[in-house]
């Protein structure tokens, strides 16, 4: 396997966006359907990780800029060791930010439905890359989504698990809707309830990852 589609919620009912991770070689991605073409998250063998615009978009849109532009932020990933996976990347979906989503043209055959989290919670879907794993037994924390493959017997792990929404996260919400807001209104782009954004994260620990959010409505229910 070297593509997985996940999203949180119910395909009828409220539920997020879809996102897909997949792999080539050594190198792993991750991109949610709501950003179309434009933007993925690629985390490289040699540690290097990136959230860019797409080479193609990038040319189609910003002709003749130079490609360095294209990337939004860079990092560098924690090390693989010998015997320890390297947290790379986690998507965080508040349960605030579900909603009923009214695409009959939508393609959901495909997509792993993971439980909507309890109140007050976010559903965290952990992104890990692995040493080489020929022989060996794997020993997962959280509930075990996917395992990617990767060149070198290596594999990008999917794990899943909630956790309560922190105050930081709740104010970084407000401060991605409003700015959404203001953004749609100078373009005079009016809010539409399919409008989903995301917010780049950086924890406690140096771990990065995105925050999933609804731009329109105001401040979503925690419950």
């Amino acid at each position: 396997m070297n593509q997985f589609r996940f999203a949180v919620g119910t395909p009828k009912g409220q539920r997020s966006t879809v996102w897909k991770a997949w792999t080539t070689g050594g190198e792993a991605y991750l991109q949610s359907r709501m950003m179309g073409s434009s933007t993925k998250v690629s985390l490289h063998s040699d540690g290097q990780c990136q959230w860019s615009m797409t080479s193609e978009w990038y040319g189609k849109n910003r002709p003749g800029e130079k490609n360095a532009g294209r990337h939004i932020t860079r990092w560098q990933r924690p090390k693989i060791t010998d015997d320890t996976a390297a947290l790379a990347f986690r998507v965080i979906i508040p349960i605030s930010e579900l909603r009923i989503i009214e695409d009959s043209q939508e393609e959901l055959a495909n997509v792993h439905w993971i439980p909507s989290p309890g109140q007050e919670q976010a559903q965290v879907v952990e992104c890990y890359l692995t040493p080489a794993l020929a022989g060996r037994n794997l020993d997962f924390p959280y509930s075990h989504l996917a395992s990617l493959e990767l060149s070198d017997s290596k594999l990008f792990v999917l794990l899943s698990h909630s956790e309560p929404v922190t105050s930081a996260q709740i104010s970084q919400l407000d401060f991605l809707r409003n700015r959404a807001q203001e953004q749609l209104a100078r373009m005079s782009k009016p809010l539409k309830p399919e409008f989903r954004g995301v917010g780049f994260t950086k924890g406690d620990k140096g771990e990065r990852g995105m925050i999933e959010f609804v731009p329109a409505g105001g401040n979503g229910s925690l419950s």
